[in-house]
């Protein structure tokens, strides 16, 4: 989703009559955006926190695997290989 003060450019441009001069500042809209989300992340961390490994890994495994339906023959060799780290890039 684009912002609709920057365009997805991150910044805007606000005139300072003070110093006669136009600042570039953050967009306000993308800093409370990029707020929320980590406070949103910081509570889910909290609430998985609390579940037993095995639930994670079923659900972890389960997320890869509907995401990358495509590329079932390379998640295999990743799986055969043990490669811990490949198999997580794909989540």
């Amino acid at each position: 989703m684009s912002c609709e003060e920057c365009n997805g450019k991150g910044f805007i441009t606000q005139t300072d009559y003070n110093h006669d001069v136009v600042m570039k500042i953050q967009c306000p809209s993308c800093l409370h955006e990029a707020k929320f989300l980590e406070e949103l992340e910081m509570q889910i961390r909290v609430v998985l926190r609390n579940t037993s490994h095995e639930k994670m890994i079923e659900v972890v495994s389960s997320a890869i695997l509907r995401t990358n339906q495509d590329s079932t023959d390379r998640l295999e060799t990743l799986v055969h290989s043990k490669n811990i780290p490949a198999l997580l890039s794909y989540v």
